[in-house]
């Protein structure tokens, strides 16, 4: 394929995946705000009533609210009133192009960093159809989710032009990236990880005889590491009312909900039906032969992954991402009510499905094989589309959610 080839063809599956994550979440426009802290986000705060207003971006920088400190989040708000007042419509609106201008970025990224259109559509459109994402796009209170992953993204493509050309002007770039979508939502801390599994895959910097040393490497990480422990001690004081101190959560309770989340998910990603807005009293921790057989198939995959690291480091790198980007909402730190949720996987899953396919394309040597592979990831697109719409209607109103919900438990 000709390098004028494939630019062409990047361009339409780009094209394509933003068009399908449109079609899949402009209905949601028409939708309620439901009465799950959309009541505290949007209906009952004053801080965005009237647009942007010199006292009330004022309020969203010197102050928490609700537990966090998302300034950005609530700038977003203030723009979503500015153009459409407090109708719906303009915050469904916004979260659904956020989260195609996502799928897109994704692309980009991928593409960019290694130069195959269709693997990286398939990719960013496995990750933005998937019904895992449903809960993030369909609720306006999860807003903080969507901003964080497009300055996350924005942060990955000025990194990676730094790791092609070093130069302070985009290392600065990914810098102030990571800024705003820590400033959206905290759950960018583990950053300087998700750099690394980067690093090693597709930027293939590391352990390289011409690239950068292991220490340039991690000394590069240095100011990410400060700049999330600064959002970390901020997020912790700011929810010290909510945070379980160590005393009240036992470290085998800990380690069971760490163990319980990223399996959770795992199986969710597979078979992502029963998906459900979960609270903590309705997902217990696993036990005995659950949590044992959780447990060896998380130790299976980080085998996996250690073994791999040369020969198919885009495996090590998905499987690393997903621990890493898990970690501040897996129950390592127990905050708030929940430890399981649909939209906590909004930032796990962005690289990890780029890492399990690259790798699953490394081991089809065969032609016929990968054609065959494709269809069936074309198919099961299709599969994934149908099963996020059918999600997505029961989000329209509260009435709705809540039955749903009450079907799925009772």
């Amino acid at each position: 394929m000709t390098t004028t080839t494939s630019r062409k063809l990047a361009f339409i599956l780009a094209a394509l995946v933003v068009a399908a994550s449109l079609w899949l979440y402009l209905p949601s426009s028409r939708f309620e705000l439901i009465n799950v802290d959309d009541q505290y986000y949007i209906t009952d705060n004053n801080i965005i009533d009237g647009g942007f207003s010199a006292t009330g971006i004022k309020a969203a920088f010197d102050s928490t609210r609700l537990g966090y400190y998302i300034p950005v989040t609530w700038l977003s708000f203030m723009a979503d009133v500015e153009l459409f007042g407090k109708s719906p419509y303009g915050f469904h609106l916004t979260n659904s192009l956020l989260h195609s201008a996502n799928a897109l970025l994704l692309f980009l990224f991928l593409y960019l960093a290694t130069g195959s259109p269709i693997k990286s559509f398939l990719a960013s459109a496995l990750w933005a159809l998937h019904p895992l994402r449903v809960e993030s796009v369909a609720w306006v209170t999860a807003r903080k989710d969507l901003l964080s992953g497009f300055f996350l993204l924005l942060m990955l493509l000025s990194y990676l032009k730094y790791a092609q050309k070093p130069s302070a002007k985009w290392f600065w770039a990914a810098m102030a990236a990571l800024t705003l979508g820590l400033l959206s939502k905290p759950i960018l801390v583990t950053a300087p990880l998700l750099l690394l599994a980067v690093d090693l895959w597709p930027l293939d910097r590391i352990g390289k005889p011409h690239g950068p040393t292991t220490k340039t490497i991690l000394l590069e990480k240095a100011p990410f590491a400060l700049l999330a422990a600064i959002f970390s001690a901020i997020t912790l004081a700011s929810q010290s009312v909510a945070v379980h101190s160590l005393g009240t959560v036992s470290p085998l309770s800990r380690v069971a909900d760490v163990i319980t989340a990223a399996f959770h998910y795992l199986a969710l990603t597979i078979w992502p039906v029963g998906l459900r807005l979960t609270e903590r009293t309705l997902v217990s921790h696993y036990q005995g032969a659950a949590l044992f057989g959780a447990f060896a198939v998380l130790a299976t995959l980080g085998w996996l992954a250690w073994h791999s690291r040369r020969e198919r480091p885009a495996l090590t790198a998905g499987l690393s991402w997903y621990m890493a980007a898990l970690l501040p909402v897996s129950g390592a730190v127990s905050v708030g009510m929940n430890f399981v949720a649909d939209r906590f996987t909004y930032i796990p899953h962005i690289f990890f499905f780029a890492g399990l396919l690259w790798a699953a394309a490394d081991l089809l040597a065969d032609r016929r094989a990968k054609k065959i592979a494709t269809e069936a990831l074309v198919a099961a697109l299709a599969i994934l589309f149908a099963l996020s719409a059918a999600r997505l209607s029961h989000w329209r109103n509260g009435v709705a959610l809540f039955e749903e919900n009450a079907r799925l438990t009772g």
